[in-house]
């Protein structure tokens, strides 16, 4: 094999580089699609695991190289990237957009720099999908932390997604804030007077008082999903309630 020399000039050094980066990328989806072509055609006529051993493809090798074709093939952005960075993205969650995440910016965990996959090392590459696994994870168990709060709630006081009192215009929200407003002042009137029965409550039986602490304790988790249509407000202003 003939050794070609390198030249000094560092910009045709460069574009050599990218040059072989581009058919790098380009060389794993050709190849991809072609182990795909032959793999749905049964064209070996024999086992295609054998065919593709012979020609230096293992079964892991062959699934990674059809998946790449798969999810980075129509990436325009894609062809320009080494076959390491592409096969390091195979494991990225299904519902990320290839083509947006390689050509959008991403921030490097361990160095908070911000950059495009195409500037990224294969290891800084690694931290950002793995910041993203970890996101998703956070937001997975959230979603069932809130999934559990409210099935203990229709437990305890029946299944209040009831579609009859969905309200979609200002007209019908503005209306049920008005009757909310009215029905909690009427409440306060009738039970207000419990606040002041520090003493008697000692003398509560234990029935009442798992009825009331599981009462208050939804109250609670209502005010608190009540509390954050307050934050939608462009303006937040105080309510008074006058129980006298």
């Amino acid at each position: 094999m003939k050794i070609v020399a390198l030249s000094s000039d560092l910009d045709v050094v460069t574009a050599e580089i990218n040059a072989y980066k581009r058919i790098a990328g380009e060389s794993i989806f050709e190849i991809g699609r072609r182990l795909k072509h032959v793999k749905e055609n049964d064209l070996t006529h024999v086992d295609f695991g054998d065919w593709a051993e012979s020609i230096g493809f293992n079964k892991s090798h062959v699934h990674r190289y059809i998946q790449a074709f798969e999810q980075f093939s129509e990436s325009p952005t894609s062809a320009n990237l080494p076959s390491s960075k592409i096969l390091e993205m195979l494991s990225l969650p299904s519902d990320v957009d290839r083509e947006s995440f390689v050509s959008t910016s991403h921030t490097i965990p361990s160095t908070g720099a911000a950059k495009t996959v195409d500037e990224m090392t294969v290891r800084e590459l690694r931290e950002v999908k793995k910041a993203l696994k970890e996101a998703e994870e956070r937001a997975e168990k959230a979603e069932v932390r809130e999934s559990d709060k409210l099935r203990r709630y229709v437990k305890k006081y029946g299944d209040i997604d009831d579609p009859t009192f969905r309200i979609d215009n200002s007209t019908e929200v503005n209306g049920a804030a008005m009757s909310f407003s009215e029905d909690v002042r009427n409440l306060l009137q009738t039970y207000y007077h419990l606040t002041l029965y520090l003493a008697e409550f000692t003398t509560i039986n234990r029935y009442s008082l798992d009825e009331y602490k599981s009462a208050v304790a939804g109250l609670k988790e209502f005010i608190t999903a009540l509390e954050r249509n307050l934050s939608f407000s462009e303006t937040e202003e105080a309510v008074i309630i006058d129980i006298h």
